[in-house]
């Protein structure tokens, strides 16, 4: 397998890129909210990539669900790290992606190079209504 390693990758609601290449992460979180379940979020992963000069390969993002152990597809990417003078070259993905979740619960995000996994993280998903209910205050202090 390729000598690839993803230096991070981050969930998060939007990722932008600004003047001057820099790059605007919007909303990163562990954590998801929804009014009622199932429901589909479109969430987006960036992903930052440490290889040799000249790799090519596939990041795959797959999703597990608390109940259920067998990985699910949510997204695939090619990436390419571009031929240098350098020992390593980065390369980053970002990928908008429709999320769909089923129950409330603990999701495994699994990131793949190649079909390789190269790392995982967590995702909570809570069901939570919004807005005050019937007889409440809206805009409560936290103190």
């Amino acid at each position: 397998m390729a000598d690839v390693n993803p230096l991070f990758f981050i969930i998060c609601d939007d990722v932008r890129l600004e003047l001057g290449g820099k790059v605007s992460i919007i909303g990163e979180f562990s954590q998801v909210q929804v009014p009622c379940l199932p429901q589909t979020v479109p969430l987006c992963v960036l992903t930052k990539w440490s290889g040799k000069p000249g790799t090519r390969g596939t990041v795959t993002l797959q999703m597990l669900a608390p109940e259920n152990n067998t990985p699910v597809t949510i997204g695939q990417q090619p990436v390419n790290f571009a031929p240098g003078d350098f020992d390593l070259t980065y390369a980053g993905t970002v990928t908008k992606i429709p999320w769909q979740f089923q129950s409330e619960g603990l999701y495994t995000i699994r990131i793949l190079f190649n079909g390789e996994e190269k790392g995982h993280t967590w995702l909570m998903v809570k069901k939570e209504s919004f807005g005050p209910g019937p007889g409440e205050e809206l805009g409560k202090t936290l103190n």
